[in-house]
């Protein structure tokens, strides 16, 4: 009944002792940040009121997911550093009780690599073993610099919707002024008037000067019939009054009423000439807008903040043999006494 005790406690030393091999851990810890705080932030995160930001927790995921397993398998060659020759046959990977699949190597990852977030400050902490200190520190190393190309990926994604958002608005607004002049295109050649508003004010003053004219001319009509009557210019003076008094009706009947009135043109006009001003002052702030979406999309607004780089082990750190022999030892003992007061109870009611 002694085996019960023995027998795991002698397997355990074994292992312990002669076939377990060593384990070197690295540490590092990096936090999230943003080029800006305002003051009230900075005194919150000072005090140590501040949560994790909502890219502080997707960089934790994203170090913690298949994603980054499957990165570091493939570009660092992680598999090959978990079944190191110095490896044992237990703590390898594929082992005994793994085997040699994404889902058992993403479960070893999982073992293998510590990542915890402080909820309080937003730093995350990351610890990797591995059988030699310079695999554990270029893991640990591996982990962060995957970690800050992902974040660098997030800002690439999040201003380029924001950057191709800004073009489709400075489109629209461009059709827009496209449409506008069109529309100031077809008015002009449909009322046979290039800017009517410039030809309002060249028919009055037109009619100014016309108006003048009559006055001289009635002027010298009137010293030419008492002076000399029977000038023979007096009837050529009077023709061309009347020739200048029927031009002026004529650009008044344009300016201010009738069909086709040039004042009904000018209404149209400005009408088209303020929405084409709209227009192109929609453009003008689309085509800002854009611009500074452009500028920003240069400059990252969130990345990774290294607050230790990862350590070079000079000592392993697992497997803690002597704890590790003595629980064994212990729960094997509680087992045997166990079975053994069970043996001697069963004895004590046998018959």
């Amino acid at each position: 009944m002694w085996l019960v005790f023995i027998l795991p406690t002698l397997l355990s030393a074994l292992y312990l002792f002669v076939f377990a091999a060593d384990q070197f851990a690295s540490d590092a810890q990096v936090m999230v940040r943003t080029p800006a705080e305002n003051g009230l932030n900075a005194i919150l995160n000072a005090q140590g009121f501040s949560r994790s930001s909502e890219e502080t927790q997707a960089v934790y995921a994203f170090m913690r997911s298949r994603d980054m397993a499957q990165l570091l398998s493939s570009e660092n060659g992680l598999k090959d550093v978990y079944n190191r020759p110095e490896s044992d046959f237990l703590s390898r990977f594929p082992n005994l009780l793994q085997k040699d699949n994404f889902e058992r190597f993403y479960e070893h990852y999982r073992s293998w690599v510590s990542v915890t977030i402080d909820e309080s400050t937003g730093i995350v902490s990351i610890r990797s073993y591995a059988y030699r200190a310079d695999d554990a520190r270029n893991i640990t190393r591996a982990v962060i610099n995957h970690a800050e190309a992902f974040v660098n990926r997030l800002n690439t994604r999040a201003y380029a919707d924001r950057v191709a958002y800004a073009e489709q608005i400075v489109a629209k607004a461009q059709d827009g002024v496209a449409v506008m002049e069109a529309k100031l295109t077809r008015y002009r050649n449909e009322a046979k008037l290039v800017d009517p508003t410039g030809e309002s004010t060249s028919a009055l003053e037109s009619i100014a000067k016309m108006t003048t004219a009559i006055t001289q001319l009635q002027a010298s009509l009137e010293q030419q019939k008492t002076l000399s009557p029977e000038n023979p210019g007096i009837a050529a003076l009077s023709q061309k009054i009347t020739s200048y008094r029927s031009e002026i009706n004529k650009l008044r009947r344009e300016v201010v009423g009738g069909t086709g009135a040039m004042s009904d043109a000018i209404a149209g006009y400005e009408r088209l000439t303020l929405e084409r001003t709209l227009a192109a002052r929609t453009l003008e702030a689309a085509t800002t807008n854009l611009i500074k979406a452009r500028q920003e999309a240069e400059t990252p607004h969130v990345y990774l903040v290294r607050i230790s780089e990862p350590n070079l082990a000079s000592t392993a750190e697992y497997p803690r043999r002597l704890i590790w022999l003595a629980l064994i030892a212990a729960l094997s003992f509680i087992f045997y006494a166990v079975l053994r007061f069970a043996v001697a109870l069963v004895g004590e009611h046998r018959p």
